[in-house]
């Protein structure tokens, strides 16, 4: 859930409640646009499916190479990221998840039919918990 803009105050809460536990976050900027998301770690048998139809033909290019026990969570790190992402640009999932893809070093977004990282964004991901995996996505001040 992403709070309107007041006084120049970005703010994006969410929670996630699998994995038999809770966890709530809360990023709040001032001056920029703040996006984040939260997931728990779990094991997913369907996430090629899961990832057909929320990644760039790359990243499932990428989920599909890794080792089978390690696809989920490679998953839900490019998940999170996109999510972080959508919400700091306020577009939620009107945008299209495969018109951008997520690259891992360094953090970045590339827009599909470019090949340069997005300038005027930091990204960030942490894993809060040994079960949680966060992702701040921040548009800088121009």
């Amino acid at each position: 859930m992403t709070a309107p803009k007041k006084y120049g105050m970005s703010i994006d809460v969410d929670r996630c409640t699998g994995c038999g536990s809770c966890m709530v976050a809360c990023a709040v900027a001032h001056g920029q646009d703040i996006g984040l998301d939260v997931e728990a770690m779990i094991e997913a048998d369907d996430v090629l499916d899961t990832a057909q139809a929320a990644c760039t033909s790359a990243e499932l290019a990428l989920i599909e190479a890794a080792a089978p026990d390690a696809r989920s969570s490679l998953f839900l790190r490019l998940w999170t990221l996109k999510e972080a992402f959508l919400k700091a640009t306020g577009e939620g999932l009107s945008r299209p998840l495969d018109s951008f893809s997520v690259q891992f070093d360094p953090l970045a977004v590339i827009l599909v039919g470019d090949h340069r990282p997005l300038t005027g964004w930091d990204f960030a991901q942490i894993f809060p918990s040994p079960r949680h995996i966060l992702a701040v996505a921040t548009r800088c001040a121009e």
